[in-house]
């Protein structure tokens, strides 16, 4: 070893550059808090406008690597929104595609949380993950509060 302390050696024993693992991290910060920026100036929804979501990005392996503020409660299901997403999806990701996902079974806290998440290419290949989660008004829509539902359908477009 030459120097390099545990926190600085990758697990594959090759030593890791702190100077470029910073530049790359507060560049995902960056990204991650102009999609909140997006997201605050773009919203409709008091709710959104007012901080009631998070954003954030993920490794190809759906692992956070950061989130802006916003309210942090919404990421901790990211992960295994996307594990979800993509065993339903299989290999069928492409460029362009955005998904959108509010199954309280799989990661989402509420009904009313939606999170949509859009992948990442580096070439042909799958790298990131950005994910954004809000939280929508209380407003009735068709089909909300059957007291007589027993399940939540899967819908597939």
């Amino acid at each position: 070893m030459n120097g390099a302390s545990h926190a600085e050696r990758r697990r594959d024993g090759r030593d890791l550059d702190p100077i470029l693992t910073s530049v790359v991290q507060k560049k995902l910060e960056s990204l991650s808090r102009e999609m909140v920026h997006v997201i605050e100036r773009t919203a409709r929804s008091p709710l959104l406008q007012e901080g009631d979501f998070s954003a954030g990005i993920l490794d190809a392996r759906h692992r956070i690597l950061c989130q802006e503020e916003g309210l942090p409660l919404m990421t901790y299901g990211y992960s295994l929104m996307l594990d979800h997403l993509v065993e339903l999806i299989g290999d069928e990701v492409y460029p362009g595609d955005v998904f959108v996902h509010n199954d309280t079974y799989y990661g989402n806290n509420q009904a009313q949380d939606t999170a949509v998440f859009k992948p990442v290419f580096v070439g042909d290949e799958l790298r990131f993950w950005a994910g954004a989660k809000g939280h929508r008004d209380y407003a009735p829509q068709p089909g909300d509060g059957n007291g007589a539902a027993t399940s939540v359908p899967r819908l597939r477009a």
